[in-house]
């Protein structure tokens, strides 16, 4: 079968739209720092003059100095237009931008977000690209912020997904929204498999794939034509491209009933993963194709993946867990059912949505032992961060729930703020009134010291357990600088626990660290960093990415018994 490539593919921009985008960023900064209102009025009106022009009449007018006879372009705009001729930059720009990062740019794309609320939303809650402005939304801290609301967060929100769908790029649980539409039509009719990206879950997924199994691929192509969420589709040699209604862009491979099996499994499995299964079979005699499993150059009938990897001697491995080389020692993974409760939990003590009650309610439905509470410490102004007398009233509704529970029981907790020296931002008198401590970066992202702080943090008695290790918000802040191996090293020989935080927005430790640290004995907590009832449900991509990293459920803390959980707390 054809492979199907369908990367998205980013226009080619001409001179113009370049150009009248340099003088709108220039503007944009000015208006930012809040300069000349005449010089902003000038930059902001420029683009709209030039607007006419084709790009090569623009840049003979910039040669020929004749752009001056357009009313209302004087020489600083001319002077820009010719040094962005000649470099693609000016020192305008530069000079206008500062030491501002540029991301700040990707927030004009959010309809109803002018220069001075960029700013609002920088200085006062550290807002400062389109990912991190999401999160916060998800976080409910906008609503605090003078002039904007409930309502303007739930209208920021549906923008920021418009802006994300239009870059290609995609989180997994965006990409997971739209599969589940697409997939509650398709599967009344087909036979299908997640491959790809999102076939693996990946944390991030560049394009939705399926495998469709048909001995007629052309007739079920011209079908696909008839469903509901097909907005546009192009149909060239037995593949598909679609386009479905929210704009996302869907391929379709095509297997044979004899071949989905074998084909299902070389499109969810990394290189290193494939490899590793052309090797098992030369060893026990086969041979392995893209589609095939042959002996003798016969072909051997498949019915299970399952069944695919014992044919090989192997070990099963589930889509998402084929990123490193299989073998045939014994894998044991964790599951959604393992999990004797979870850790991290935000309530309307900081910056969460629902009260303890509530969070402690939905835990229990789950058929779960304990929840560990731990809202925001006090640091954390932005997100209502808890001083001690705040802390006392929480305590006491904690001890008050817990006298009346039987089965089930709330730990508490907090999320300590990791100071820039390294330090927690509560005393040690006030610390060791938890029963576990998370402790997170939240500010001060660009130290060259983080090693050294995280490693301070980290050897702090009080320290339970690190939050979000890399500080990484996925498609919108790259992890700071640090040496994980150090940190690693830290954490296991002072008995520290490193969160593998669940939400899709972090995902963080990186899976493909958590597999080398893992296997040195590290113990993580899979831990959803939940704002709300409906974001306890997270905890299922932490057990993904265990999975991807293949750590042994018996090195997840939140799968040991209630009693062992407390007993290591207590010995802390």
């Amino acid at each position: 079968m054809a492979v199907l490539d369908w990367a998205l593919v980013k226009p080619t921009f001409e001179f113009k739209t370049e150009l009248l985008d340099h003088l709108e960023q220039i503007a944009f900064f000015l208006e930012y720092n809040e300069e000349n209102p005449f010089k902003i009025r000038a930059f902001k009106g420029a683009p709209e003059l030039l607007e006419g022009f084709t790009s090569e009449e623009l840049k003979s007018k910039i040669r020929d100095k004749t752009l001056l006879e357009i009313k209302g372009i004087g020489k600083g705009i001319l002077a820009i237009a010719e040094n962005f001729l000649s470099s693609k930059t000016s020192p305008e720009l530069k000079a206008a931008k500062g030491d501002l990062p540029e991301s700040l740019l990707e927030l004009r794309e959010i309809k109803g977000l002018g220069p001075k609320k960029i700013r609002a939303l920088a200085e006062n809650l550290q807002i400062k690209s389109l990912g991190e402005l999401e999160y916060a939304c998800l976080e409910n801290r906008l609503v605090t912020l003078k002039g904007f609301g409930e309502k303007t967060q739930e209208k920021i929100l549906a923008e920021v997904e418009l802006a994300k769908f239009r870059r290609g790029k995609q989180l997994l649980s965006d990409a997971l929204r739209s599969a589940e539409k697409i997939e509650a039509e398709l599967g009344k009719k087909i036979t299908f498999k997640r491959v790809g990206d999102l076939g693996r879950k990946l944390e991030i997924v560049n394009k939705i794939e399926y495998l469709i199994q048909t001995p007629k691929p052309q007739k079920l192509l011209e079908e696909l034509k008839g469903y509901s969420f097909v907005q546009n589709l192009e149909i060239e040699k037995e593949e598909a491209h679609l386009q479905v209604e929210d704009g996302k862009n869907i391929g379709f491979h095509f297997s044979g009933p004899e071949n989905f099996i074998v084909e299902s499994i070389f499109r969810t499995s990394s290189e290193n993963h494939w490899k590793s299964l052309e090797a098992a079979a030369k060893k026990v005699g086969l041979s392995l194709s893209s589609t095939q499993l042959l002996k003798s150059k016969t072909e051997i009938k498949i019915n299970s993946e399952a069944e695919f990897y014992k044919n090989l001697k192997l070990s099963f491995y589930p889509s998402e867990a084929r990123e490193f080389e299989a073998t045939s020692s014994e894998i044991h993974l964790c599951e959604d059912s393992d999990l004797t409760g979870i850790f991290h939990l935000h309530t309307t003590y900081s910056d969460g949505l629902h009260s303890i009650e509530e969070m402690a309610v939905a835990c229990q439905k789950m058929k779960w032992n304990f929840m560990g509470l731990s809202d925001h410490s006090k640091t954390a102004i932005y997100a209502q961060g808890l001083d001690e007398d705040r802390l006392a009233q929480q305590f006491k509704e904690v001890d008050a729930f817990n006298s009346k529970s039987k089965n089930f029981k709330i730990f508490k907790g907090v999320e300590s703020d990791i100071l820039k020296d390294g330090k927690l931002d509560y005393a040690d008198s006030t610390l060791k009134k938890f029963d576990f401590v998370i402790a997170s970066i939240h500010n001060r992202y660009g130290m060259t010291e983080m090693t050294a702080r995280l490693i301070k943090a980290i050897e702090n008695p009080n320290t339970t357990m690190i939050g979000h290790l890399s500080g990484r918000l996925l498609l919108a802040r790259s992890a700071y600088d640090f040496d994980s191996k150090k940190i690693i090293d830290a954490a296991i020989a002072n008995k520290t626990i490193i969160e593998l935080n669940s939400s899709p927005h972090r995902l963080d430790i990186d899976w493909r660290q958590l597999y080398k640290a893992c296997d040195r004995g590290l113990v993580i907590s899979i831990n959803p960093d939940a704002h709300s009832i409906q974001g306890i449900q997270d905890f299922r991509y932490g057990v993904w990415m265990s999975h991807k990293a293949l750590v042994p459920k018996e090195q997840i803390f939140n799968t040991w018994p209630v009693e062992k959980i407390e007993s290591y707390l207590q010995s802390r």
